[in-house]
């Protein structure tokens, strides 16, 4: 009981909460913004890169949230999955060669790399999206069931993790997070044979789960929320997505900070943190799309076309790199649910507390040892 009290204590500490509070704020207010202009610069780009034909897009008067033709979409698809294979089968082996490496040369190739994973992620959910609204259309119905089935196939295989992004995420510039193995099986370089395989499956398989369950819900909020479609300016400003996003995102922070999951029976916390992960992925998304559709609307308005993209891409590299955020525009390691201690938080934001944080944690694993050992 003594230890449980503690671990309230430790977990409630004024200190170490209003550490937690700062690392929100910092992401919502600046990571966030920076990392959606990131994205937006480079989705715009690609659509030059990749440029709608005409010929072979689907007559319809349906308006989907990401206008992509068939075989743009198809090629970006593709640029972005074969990226990501080509990082993964040499992220290992590059950041153990780069570990022995002069600071300099480890900062510019590790910076490279993590602009090169986001550039490959954004050609990859833009191709996704764009093969999805094609295919299946935005009706009600189908992206109704397309989201349960995404959704579920998320839960059972504890990946629900993988669709939470910033603000509810932060991934830093360390060398370790630039370079750690993010594939579903973990699979070495030594494991010549399989590591392609993990690679494939990873990318083509899980990691098109939570991008399927985004644009699902990005088109069910088209029809009841303001709609926001990507790439294009809209005439009304998302300001529901914005409100809805951050209250959420505050909402679920905080409760997640404030549940004692170790004092809970294991069923409910384990629903109490799936609740609380789905709940995440929903904030971050209109987080998103009300920060997306501000940025179209707000950023640079006098300048337009390839110009204001490049600028996007521009500031959001300088900005999310001055503040050792670069990994936020690509991260999309593979995060198991359980991965962790049961009363871990589900959100694990650490920037400015996470010196205190780990202080605090190291303390009190010393008190509980003396109090083990006292028993």
């Amino acid at each position: 009981a003594q230890l449980h009290h503690t671990g309230v204590l430790y977990r409630m500490t004024q200190k170490t909460f209003f550490f937690h509070l700062l690392d929100l704020l910092w992401c919502c207010v600046i990571i966030t913004p920076l990392t959606v202009l990131g994205w937006r610069g480079m989705w715009d780009l690609l659509d030059q890169v990749f440029p709608n034909d005409s010929q072979s897009a689907k007559v319809t008067d349906e308006v989907f949230s990401a206008e992509i033709s068939p075989w743009s979409a198809l090629t970006s698809y593709v640029a972005g999955l074969v990226m990501k294979i080509m990082l993964d089968l040499s992220r290992e082996r590059t950041g153990q060669y780069l570990a022995e490496s002069k600071n300099i040369v480890r900062h510019v190739v590790g910076w490279s790399v993590r602009l090169t994973q986001g550039l490959a992620m954004v050609a990859y959910w833009r191709g996704t999206f764009g093969l999805l609204s094609n295919n299946l259309g935005e009706g009600v119905g189908p992206v109704c069931l397309t989201l349960a089935i995404s959704s579920l196939l998320l839960c059972l295989a504890k990946l629900c993790r993988c669709g939470v992004f910033p603000p509810l995420v932060l991934t830093t510039d360390s060398h370790h997070q630039t370079f750690q193995n993010g594939l579903y099986f973990r699979s070495s370089p030594g494991e010549q044979g399989f590591l392609p395989l993990d690679s494939i499956f990873s990318n083509f398989v899980v990691k098109t789960l939570p991008v399927i369950v985004w644009w699902a819900l990005w088109c069910l909020e088209n029809k009841y929320f303001s709609h926001n479609m990507i790439g294009e300016k809209d005439e009304l400003i998302s300001y529901d997505s914005l409100a809805t996003g951050y209250g959420l995102a505050i909402l679920v922070f905080i409760t997640d900070k404030l549940l004692p999951y170790h004092q809970l029976h294991a069923l409910i916390t384990r629903l109490a943190r799936l609740f609380i992960t789905c709940t995440a992925i929903l904030a971050t998304l209109n987080v998103w799309r009300g920060v997306w559709s501000c940025l179209d609307h707000f950023f640079f308005p006098s300048i337009t076309g390839s110009c204001n993209y490049l600028l996007s891409v521009l500031v959001s590299s300088i900005g999310l790199t001055i503040t050792y955020s670069s990994n936020t525009l690509g991260a999309d390691f593979i995060i198991f649910d359980d991965e962790g201690d049961a009363d871990e938080d589900v959100i694990d934001i650490q920037f400015w507390g996470m010196d205190e944080d780990s202080k605090n944690k190291t303390e009190m694993s010393k008190i509980c040892d003396k109090k083990e050992i006292m028993e």
